[in-house]
């Protein structure tokens, strides 16, 4: 067998995760799938007049593929940028038509499985981006939620479960940046 050429490009590994990556990415695919695996049978159970049971049933269809697709993703490529940019939009276009998938004048507002979206979704954020980013996407998930009630003919409903998920983003950001820095200073001092 020759060898290979000395100007020749050794083959290019992707790059190793750290053990903070992989955690998050984990939690994130179990927030995920334990959302389906509960919700899914709680949406059914909750799709009562006015709500349409074709819309729920395709909801939940989207929201499986979607759980899919993320978790295929995340494990293999990690929470990169278009995937998160992604699930942001799913949970946003959940929440905007959240009067055609949950019956909002007879639940409480934080109750629902569209409630549940948002908050993974905002909880997750951090994991993969600076809070420079993740605040602003975050508040585009909150801001869809607390606008899908009056859209769905429900104004002055959502307001209270909107401030419970910017609150969980927030708390989310603090939380990863100490986990960030903590993870970083492990690894160096692990290196020295």
């Amino acid at each position: 067998m020759a060898d290979p050429p000395a100007d020749a490009q050794p083959l290019r590994t992707p790059p190793q995760r750290l053990p903070l990556q992989q955690t998050t990415e984990r939690i994130a695919v179990a927030l995920r799938v334990g959302n389906v695996v509960v919700g899914v049978p709680t949406a059914l159970l909750a799709a009562v007049p006015p709500v349409s049971v074709r819309w729920v049933v395709g909801g939940l269809v989207v929201l499986a593929a979607w759980t899919v697709v993320f978790s295929l993703l995340a494990m293999t490529r990690g929470l990169v940028a278009p995937l998160m940019l992604v699930d942001a939009a799913v949970a946003v276009g959940f929440c905007l038509f959240i009067g055609r998938f949950v019956p909002v004048g007879r639940i409480d507002e934080g109750s629902s499985w569209i409630a549940v979206i948002g908050s993974i979704c905002i909880v997750s954020l951090p994991f993969a981006f600076s809070a420079r980013v993740a605040i602003p996407v975050g508040t585009l998930v909150v801001v869809a939620y607390a606008a899908g009630f009056p859209l769905a003919g429900q104004p002055g409903r959502g307001l209270v479960h909107s401030v419970v998920l910017l609150t969980q983003l927030v708390i989310s950001v603090g939380v990863m940046a100490i986990l960030r820095r903590a993870s970083m200073a492990a690894e160096t001092a692990l290196a020295g």
